[in-house]
């Protein structure tokens, strides 16, 4: 337990960035819109650009001490993919904008194949595949 513990905290910003989007920000942060609702189904294909996640990644840590571009964070992602196998795919976004194509059921099953995240599923959140509960449009208390 010891052993597990320290080499998850010797993992690259990267991975623990990657476990934290798509365990505890994706739904919030990724889950596109229809009709006005979000839509949640683990196996959906989001597409964002690199920008876009550079941003959050660097949000996550909030320390100035970790300093990307989004050309740099592309090319890490490209790394990722490549050399370990991370389910992403390039795209082109309108506009000639470069970015990602992914699920979060196979983001989620990566991290736990590679022993990169201490979750596990659970029966709880069983409609959206055992990944926790996706955060709905947050409700304001005086709104009804």
């Amino acid at each position: 337990a010891y052993y597990k513990k320290v080499r998850r905290q010797s993992l690259p910003h990267i991975i623990k960035w990657l476990d934290y989007m798509i365990w505890d920000d994706f739904p919030d942060k990724f889950c596109t819109k229809k009709n006005g609702k979000r839509v949640t189904d683990p196996d959906f294909e989001s597409k964002v650009s690199t920008e876009d996640l550079m941003f959050h990644f660097l949000r996550t840590f909030n320390d100035e001490r970790i300093r990307t571009n989004a050309r740099n964070f592309g090319k890490d992602l490209a790394k990722f993919k490549d050399e370990r196998k991370l389910p992403f795919t390039r795209f082109k976004l309108t506009g000639g904008k470069r970015g990602w194509i992914f699920t979060r059921r196979k983001v989620f099953d990566w991290l736990v194949e590679n022993d990169y995240t201490e979750h596990v599923l659970n029966e709880e959140g069983e409609e959206n595949g055992g990944i926790p509960m996706p955060v709905e449009d947050a409700f304001t208390y005086g709104s009804y």
